[in-house]
């Protein structure tokens, strides 16, 4: 029977140790194109058969993913996967530069976009019959923050997408129009 050697592209953390574990405790030897900075320590395991590091600055870029080819390749992996979703749309937007034998496993890009789609989140909530807390789109850094109602701060803003505004980040909590109005001016929106 052929081992399967499967390959996970992620930060060295506790979700990417959990699958290594586990894909090592089965007998399967485990590669892992493994992203940091520079000042951060090499993945170590002993269910970890081989890793290749990619730089912070290599991510998302021809460099990156010239890396990620070349230690599929030379690992002889039979599959990648990775924890992120932005992650897995570079895969999948990468995918043809991989050696042929190896798989993608993660789901479609389509799929990983509908999900992660805030319209399509709370579209779901309320054909769920979910209270769906008050929902305004803000598309550029002009909006005005007057047109929100004072009984609905503090405000839970969430980027739409990655990438959509520079600085990144997850969740923001703003109190009150003011701080909203700063934070707009701080940050560049991408439509």
């Amino acid at each position: 029977m052929k081992q399967i050697k499967p390959v996970i592209l992620s930060k060295f953390g506790p979700a990417s140790l959990a699958c290594i574990r586990s894909w090592g405790r089965q007998g399967m030897k485990v590669g892992m194109v493994c992203i940091q900075s520079s000042k951060e320590l090499h993945p170590r395991s002993r269910y970890l058969t081989d890793y290749v590091l990619l730089h912070n600055e290599d991510l998302y870029n021809d460099a990156g993913i010239a890396i990620v080819a070349n230690f599929l390749k030379t690992f002889q992996a039979d599959g990648i996967t990775c924890i992120t979703e932005k992650i897995a749309c570079w895969l999948q937007d990468n995918k043809y530069k991989f050696p042929e034998r190896v798989s993608l496993w993660v789901p479609p890009k389509d799929v990983i976009l509908n999900v992660l789609s805030k319209g399509r989140q709370i579209q779901a909530a309320q054909e769920a019959n979910l209270t769906v807390l008050p929902t305004y789109v803000i598309e550029s850094s002009n909006f005005n923050p007057s047109s929100i109602q004072s009984s609905h701060y503090p405000l839970c803003l969430r980027p739409s997408g990655d990438g959509m505004i520079k600085p990144d980040f997850k969740v923001k909590l703003l109190a009150s129009p003011h701080a909203l109005r700063s934070f707009l001016n701080l940050s560049l929106i991408h439509i």
